[in-house]
């Protein structure tokens, strides 16, 4: 259905011709406008090549195959020209040609055209108008009476937005309106007019359209001087400031009685703003796809900031939020790399107060828009006088700062400044960078969600590899033993075991199996845990009474490798608990110091809190833990050590936490590298009630 309504759309539009050409260059659909503007039927057209269109010059100059050649090249054409109708007239058009490819295959062509001859005549016509509004009023003039003609003829183009200047076959200028004076970077249009020529064209940069230079001789107004009308879009930069702006320049000669040059009458339409909102949207069409582009973020980042400049920006910067709250610059850009390299040094020597612009966006994550800089505010923001000095010299404008935001948490802002281009932000401009942080943090959103897929995805098949090493080893070993047994009853040797030989495998196979049921165990309160269902039975329990059931499970292990356990209370160590997960929970810390401080004392205390809160401590004199491991040991599946001679699934401290929480109590971490480690367990005691019955706590997730 949409597809369909898209159909419809594209057949109804009348203002625009739009069609497809297949890869071969031939006309395969055609709307209205199309018949309209071109003259054919679809059924006349279809099928036919798309040189058609063009002159018979263009024809035989092999143009219409260049254009398809650098679309399926460059991906995208656009111009405008002269193109040619059924009936064999010329029309003024803006053509846009793209290149469709699906999935890498090329497809063919999606052709745009529309018919700007109206505009072409207007202007045309006011280029003549104003030629012959000047050459009628030249012609009238005298020698007496010039100075009053001149005066008239001010009066009237004063009135007019468009720049006018009147020069003579000299090329010495006698007459600018106000608009020209503006343009020109004049304050006034008799300061222009005394300045001399060369005076003038060294205060700019010309440039034609596409950024190539412009020669002088071949500007409108000299050509105009050599008796030729003559128009162009000229590009030009104010070396002063930098700014660069656009007019379209028309130029006509104006003639005297016997039809020679008298004087040449130059017209400048600016349309600089117009450009900008142009190059605007199509930064925001590029960023965009290079936001589709990677999962890599930071690189994208990085492009989008270097796209932005110069189109919409001559500064542009990401500042990224880092764990202690500070911002980071990830990238700066700037057309000119020295200033580059100044900007670092600035941010190095003189980083953002908490009271700047960046940090109000990140506390609000709103958009600021600062339309003029003032020097007030240059001075409040810099209160070094280098700095001053620094930042006046840099000639700041206009900004604009927008934040980047994941959900609704602030992960940094994007910045746009300008200076030498002397370009002011509106309201406009400040939706226009809204709008691309939007679709940038949306892009940093699906790079993280896609990274922690994958980071998931590895997480589980390292973990399912632990779990069934760890299965497999008490399995193995308890599988030998029945082995043996099995094959000692056949032979009949079993009956000469004595008591204490026969004891002593049985109390094997009891260990094995009761390895398997605390691994059995902790796969299933992950299970549980996973879904935020952790449920407690709590009781009356002695917590004491409870580490002192786990130290005698642990204490033949812990002197098989030369260590001990020792056991210190104090005070009231009831509470209202679930015994078994707090069993569970001293299992899995004197285990793992058992484990990972083989040979040494572990030292279990328990004591009475103050505000109804009972402390458990669990301190090893084992190798220490690393700073940067301890918040890390406590997720799911991590380990202190990846060392085989150290078996584990990664659970234990993550469990550990998960019941603690449930419980309403915390866990701590003490250690230092060589020095052993201590965790510390505060549990609140609960108050008894008259009857204690199965609660089911969910515990919020951690980290």
């Amino acid at each position: 259905m949409p597809a369909q309504l898209l159909d419809l759309l594209i057949d109804r539009v009348s203002e625009y011709a739009i069609f497809l050409l297949d890869p071969n260059g031939r006309i395969a659909s055609w709307n209205r406008g199309a018949e309209r503007i071109k003259g054919y039927s679809a059924e006349e057209i279809i099928g036919k090549p798309y040189e058609i269109f063009f002159s018979e010059e263009d024809r035989k100059a092999g143009r219409p195959r260049q254009i398809l050649a650098q679309v399926r090249s460059n991906g995208q054409y656009q111009e405008e020209g002269y193109r040619v109708r059924k009936d064999g007239t010329r029309f003024w058009a803006s053509i846009l040609l793209t290149a469709l490819f699906d999935e890498g295959e090329f497809k063919g062509y999606a052709k745009i055209t529309r018919d700007l001859t109206e505009r072409l005549q207007s202007e045309d016509e006011a280029r003549r108008a104003a030629a012959d509004r000047a050459a009628r009023v030249q012609a009238e003039l005298d020698e007496r009476e010039m100075r009053r003609s001149r005066d008239q003829l001010d009066l009237i183009l004063r009135s007019i937005s468009e720049g006018v200047t009147v020069q003579t076959t000299e090329r010495r200028m006698i007459f600018a309106n106000d608009a020209a004076a503006r343009l020109c970077g004049f304050d006034s249009a008799a300061a222009l007019v005394a300045a001399p020529r060369e005076e003038v064209f060294s205060r700019f940069e010309v440039f034609r359209e596409d950024g190539a230079p412009f020669p002088l001789d071949q500007l409108p107004g000299q050509i105009a001087v050599a008796g030729k009308a003559s128009d162009a879009v000229v590009r030009f930069r104010v070396k002063q400031t930098g700014e660069e702006r656009w007019s379209f320049v028309s130029a006509a000669p104006v003639l005297d009685a016997r039809g020679n040059v008298d004087l040449a009458v130059t017209v400048f339409r600016e349309f600089t703003e117009r450009r900008r909102t142009e190059q605007a949207w199509q930064f925001l069409a590029d960023a965009s796809a290079a936001l589709a582009a990677s999962l890599d973020y930071e690189a994208t980042l990085k492009q989008v900031v270097g796209l932005a400049v110069p189109r919409i920006a001559d500064w542009s910067a990401v500042d990224i939020l880092t764990s202690d709250g500070s911002l980071e610059q990830l990238a700066i850009a700037h057309v000119d790399p020295s200033k580059r390299e100044l900007a670092k040094e600035w941010r190095r020597r003189w980083p953002p107060r908490k009271d700047a612009t960046t940090y109000r966006v990140i506390r609000t994550g709103l958009p600021e828009l600062l339309p003029e800089i003032t020097n007030a505010m240059i001075e409040a923001g810099a209160p070094d006088p280098e700095q001053r000095k620094m930042a006046f010299q840099l000639g700041l404008r206009s900004a604009m700062v927008a934040p980047l935001m994941v959900g609704k948490q602030p992960i940094g802002v994007l910045s746009f400044l300008t200076a030498e281009s002397g370009r002011r932000y509106g309201a406009e401009d400040l939706i226009l960078a809204t709008e691309i942080s939007r679709r940038a943090s949306l892009a940093i959103e699906n790079a993280r969600a896609y990274t922690e897929a994958r980071e998931a995805i590895r997480t589980r098949d390292n973990f399912l590899a632990i779990a069934s090493h760890e299965l497999r080893t008490p399995l193995s070993a308890l599988s030998v033993l029945i082995s043996s047994l099995a094959r000692a009853a056949a032979s009949g040797r079993l009956v000469k075991l004595s008591p204490e030989a026969f004891m002593e495998r049985m109390t094997n196979a009891e260990r094995q199996m009761a390895q398997v049921g605390r691994l059995v165990e902790n796969l299933l309160d992950v299970s549980r845990l996973s879904t935020r269902d952790l449920r407690l039975e709590r009781d009356e329990t002695d917590l004491v009474e409870v580490a002192r059931e786990v130290i005698s499970r642990y204490e033949d292990v812990a002197a098989e490798f030369g260590g001990r356990i020792d056991l210190r209370t104090t005070g009231p160590t009831v509470g209202w608990w679930d015994r078994s997960r707090l069993d569970q929970m001293i299992t899995n810390l004197v285990g793992n110091a058992v484990k990972y401080a083989r040979g040494t004392r572990v030292t279990v205390s328990i004591s009475s809190g103050g505000s109804g809160h009972v402390r458990l401590t669990v301190r090893d004199e084992g190798p220490g833990i690393a700073l940067d491991d301890q918040e890390r040991i406590f997720g799911q599946f991590e380990r202190a050590t990846e060392s085989e001679s150290l078996p584990g699934m990664g659970l234990g401290l993550w469990l550990v936490r998960r019941i603690a929480t449930a419980h309403g109590g915390t866990v701590k971490l003490d250690s230092v590298p060589g020095q052993g480690a201590t965790f510390s367990v505060l549990l609140p005691v609960g108050e008894r009630t008259p009857r204690q019955e199965p609660t089911t706590c969910q515990p919020r997730p951690e980290g």
